[in-house]
């Protein structure tokens, strides 16, 4: 060969190996490129999740009063955020939350507080047993549980119980009701039944008469009688009930629960129709918000069948005559009474459990991009008969790309709305679905897996695991922009629960001084509080 040819060997090798080299910079640049703006998509999608919250807080405010009289709010089901020239569109939706019901705002104070409830009222949840219901009440101990999805450690306690069913469309088919249990046979999930956000604000309605004492915190009467307390009484009903108070009071009948109230009204022959008024001013605890109370105008009949003096036969009843009771008389806790379904002494054991209104709300939303119509109909394109009939069927939800999905629970029991929980729930479908192929997998034949650690079984890694990054709880999304962020401070307020080491149950005020609204205990669940209690 000759020294001319060579060298045009050599250039064509180095050529070739320059065309290598660029083509290789070019597919890592496109891959970084194509990393980029996937991730700048899942920060738009997730951007415009946060702005959805943030739009169904503050329609959930504007309805706060109407809450305070038993309603329901109206929200809104889809928002187009913006829209471009060529049809994309950022979109927010909320989604089904309960799989029996499909619904897409739930009322948390329909459910049962793990936090608060005993382990006899946990073992009457479909579900649950005895055994679990004592296992709920010793994990909790002296500090409460912040999410329902801890109860996941406790033992016996699954993800498929805890989830069931889920009300997706996506839902993996697999994941069926668990059977029955000594708390009955469970539909969907705990999680239709448990919450840790139940705090019924401890104000007045202003039924009858009192409709200018609306929305004013109510009379402590756990406390020694005083001049101030006996000014709250007579602005609200007069001297004569005043007197008859201090009296009653003063022969050392004392006031802790409110089923104590009732019993009183009962000793005096007092007609339940007459209670309204008294247990809408009347208070016997000097929580700011009242935890635990269950909504008798929206709590299923599993719920209300778990509160101590309402069998599951009187729960069926609340359930069915709730909507013709006359809205003033539903509007008390004693208009079961009322109407016939619970006797007095029913309802006195039943009245520390029980309240009308409901003003924590879940919600469940996903947002992400709309690309428009991308396909149009074609006339010279022939149709099968197949597509021809698949176009008569009602047109399909589009679906959104670079999907995010949060679940949410929005808090309106003060005046000032908070989000006391966050959560991206984007992977928890396909975790429910991966975990469901596993159990399937298992049941067919042995898993050829990794060999145990030597020295002692290696753990198996629980893909519900809290502080796993797609099921971040609302720890790690920051409550301004909804993006992951650092720990949230600590509650400002104690969390202890009542006679389970919280020092404010063991320094009640001096004689002669009773509680006023400064002194009132905000001891809300939730990352995010709005200020502490008595604060301006």
């Amino acid at each position: 060969m000759s020294r001319r040819g060579g060298a045009i060997l050599a250039v064509l090798f180095l050529m070739v190996i320059g065309i290598l080299i660029a083509a290789s910079v070019l597919v890592s640049a496109d891959a970084a490129g194509a990393t980029s703006r996937a991730e700048l998509h899942r920060t738009q999608s997730r951007a415009l999740a946060w702005s959805g919250v943030q739009a169904l807080m503050a329609e959930l405010a504007e309805q706060r009063d109407a809450m305070l009289d038993g309603q329901a709010p109206e929200i809104t089901a889809e928002w187009d955020l913006y829209t471009l020239d060529d049809g994309t569109r950022g979109g927010v939706r909320l989604i089904d939350l309960d799989p029996q019901n499909p619904a897409i705002i739930l009322p948390e104070n329909a459910k049962l507080d793990i936090n608060t409830a005993t382990a006899e009222m946990l073992a009457l949840v479909p579900g649950l047993d005895a055994t679990i219901g004592a296992a709920i009440v010793a994990a909790r101990g002296s500090t409460p549980f912040t999410s329902v999805g801890q109860l996941l450690g406790v033992e016996g306690v699954t993800p498929e119980l805890l989830y069931g069913e889920r009300g997706d469309e996506d839902a993996p088919p697999a994941l069926e009701a668990q059977p029955p249990a000594p708390g009955g046979a469970l539909e969907g999930g705990l999680d239709r039944y448990l919450t840790v956000f139940s705090f019924d604000p401890n104000v007045q309605s202003g039924v009858g008469e009192g409709s200018e004492f609306r929305g004013k915190l109510r009379v402590n009467l756990d406390q020694s009688w005083s001049d101030k307390l006996g000014e709250a009484i007579t602005e609200r009903f007069g001297q004569a009930a005043t007197d008859a108070i201090r009296q009653v009071m003063e022969s050392g009948q004392s006031f802790k629960t409110d089923g104590e109230l009732v019993r009183v009204l009962m000793f005096f022959n007092v007609e339940p129709e007459d209670w309204v008024e008294v247990l809408d001013v009347f208070t016997t605890s000097d929580d700011e918000f009242l935890r635990g109370r269950v909504d008798l105008g929206t709590a299923p009949a599993e719920v209300l069948a778990c509160i101590p003096g309402i069998t599951p036969e009187q729960a069926g009843a609340i359930v069915s005559a709730r909507e013709g009771v006359d809205p003033a008389v539903r509007s008390s806790p004693a208009w079961p009474v009322i109407e016939g379904i619970l006797t007095p002494e029913d309802f006195a054991e039943a009245a520390d459990w029980l309240t009308t209104r409901s003003t924590q709300w879940r919600v469940r939303l996903e947002a992400g991009i709309d690309p428009g119509d991308a396909t149009e109909f074609d006339e010279s394109t022939p149709m099968t008969l197949e597509q021809m009939l698949e176009s008569w069927d009602a047109p399909a939800e589009p679906s959104l790309e670079h999907r995010v999905v949060l679940e949410a629970v929005i808090d309106v029991a003060s005046s000032r709305a908070r989000v006391a929980y966050l959560r991206d729930i984007t992977m928890l479908e396909p975790t429910l679905a991966m975990r469901a192929a596993l159990r399937e997998a298992e049941e067919d034949g042995p898993f050829s897996g990794p060999e145990p650690v030597v020295g002692g079984e290696e753990p198996e890694p629980d893909p519900f695991d809290e502080t796993d990054p797609f099921l971040a709880d609302s720890a790690d999304l920051d409550p301004d922009t909804g993006e992951p962020g650092e720990q949230m401070p600590p509650l400002e307020q104690p969390m202890d629960l009542p006679g389970e080491g919280d020092p404010t149950e063991s320094e009640p005020p001096p004689d002669g001084q009773p509680r006023t609204p400064p002194d009132m205990i905000d001891r809300r669940i939730g990352r995010w509080t709005t200020r502490k209690a008595g604060d301006a």
